[in-house]
């Protein structure tokens, strides 16, 4: 797909061929450095991820931008890449998993359940919640680790017939929300076994995962390890990272992260 061709797209079209990209590597030269470099440098420029992305032409400029750097990786055939979005790296290793962990997030993750305005006291921020969804059946708050990494926040929803259970747990999606850019979540995708798409929420780039693959997130002191089963939609607003992970369907999901107050 040419820079031309993605120019003279209108939304609607431009909308489904970044969709439609599935991004998977053959083992090649490593570029990470130069993505990564890229990819610092479009994240952190306020304008492009405060409020005013409302300009039509703003938000195709960040879509296109992050098609272009996985585009790029895909066609340099690039060994490994690593995608920063606030305190969430992304990283995709050529190959399969030889030895994924055996516990499933986020069942054995979930902490003891708080009030909204229990957990804001906590983290310092107010939950954001998907009306989508209604009213989460358990919030819960990893508190700070004594290195200063600041806490994070996490709802989830049971399963029922209408939001399938994520495989391995009882939650049908599970949402998490983080500040800052200090890494507390670490994603390693395989290129045989998973696949980056770029999609779009509220004007804002974002990473639609599919495929098993691991996170390693930070718990207190301590550093887990869980296998993901389910697909997970990323993305940043402000400076809080989301994380949404269930079983439905790439368009379900986005409309509920588009519904999030």
């Amino acid at each position: 797909m040419t820079a031309e061709r993605l120019r003279s797209m209108d939304d609607e079209a431009l909308g489904a061929a970044l969709g439609g990209l599935d991004l998977r590597w053959p083992a090649a030269p490593e570029v990470t450095g130069d993505v990564l470099a890229a990819v610092r440098a479009t994240e952190h420029r306020p304008s492009l991820l405060a409020p005013r992305l409302s300009s039509p032409s703003r938000r195709r400029v960040v879509l296109l931008v992050a098609a272009a750097i996985l585009a790029l990786a895909a066609a340099g055939g690039a060994a490994k890449l690593v995608l920063d979005l606030g305190a969430v790296t992304i990283e995709r290793i050529p190959g399969r998993p030889t030895a994924p962990p055996g516990a499933a997030f986020p069942d054995s993750a979930v902490g003891e359940h708080l009030t909204p305005e229990e957990a804001e006291i906590i983290v310092g921020f107010a939950p954001a919640l998907p009306s989508a969804l209604g009213p989460p059946d358990r919030v819960w708050v990893q508190e700070a680790a004594n290195d200063g990494t600041d806490p994070w926040l996490g709802s989830a929803w049971a399963s029922s017939e209408e939001l399938p259970a994520v495989p391995g747990t009882r939650w049908g999606a599970v949402l998490l929300q983080f500040t800052g850019d200090a890494e507390i979540a670490s994603k390693q995708l395989f290129g045989e076994t998973g696949a980056i798409h770029v999609v779009e929420v509220r004007g804002a780039p974002a990473y639609w995962i599919t495929g098993t693959h691991t996170l390693e997130l930070q718990e207190g002191d301590e550093v887990a390890r869980y296998e993901i089963r389910g697909d997970v939609l990323l993305w940043q607003a402000g400076d809080v990272t989301f994380r949404l992970e269930t079983s439905l369907p790439r368009s379900e999901v986005l409309r509920i992260a588009n519904s999030i107050t």
